[in-house]
């Protein structure tokens, strides 16, 4: 009989959509911050198009840009890239459960309105690359 056969358990999800409403936002006793967004994601078209909402969960400086980008509610998109987590409880004899993105990668695709800021375009840097020393 040949080995076990090894899988590798992953959980990767990339999302584009826009923001269902603002980031809700809260604190951990050390001062962390902590974001929960949902996320709307089309697909199809016309009377076939179907909308599906992901719940969305930010840790530390990703929850404060999400609080900076999608603070004036919905409709902003955005892109995200995390793992999906699934969290257990009860409540009241009945047990519940939830499936959520824990972002670990996140962008804004626009911003709402001119007078926001967006962040400072990447460094240009300004020096010659010697082609030789390229690793491809």
């Amino acid at each position: 009989m040949a080995g076990k056969l090894k899988m590798p358990q992953v959980a990767t999800v990339i999302v584009c959509g826009r923001s269902v409403h603002s980031a809700k936002m809260r604190g951990t006793a050390d001062g962390k911050r902590i974001a929960n967004i949902s996320i709307a994601v089309d697909r199809g078209f016309g009377e076939k198009k179907e909308v599906s909402f992901f719940d969305c969960v930010a840790f530390g400086k990703t929850a404060e840009y999400i609080e900076r980008d999608c603070a004036d509610g919905h409709g902003i998109a955005v892109f995200i890239q995390g793992t999906l987590q699934q969290r257990r409880w009860e409540k009241d004899g009945v047990k519940r459960s939830a499936v959520e993105i824990v972002v670990d990668r996140y962008s804004c695709l626009e911003w709402p309105d001119e007078g926001k800021k967006a962040p400072p375009p990447a460094k240009e840097i300004d020096e010659e690359i010697d082609d030789a020393s390229a690793p491809f």
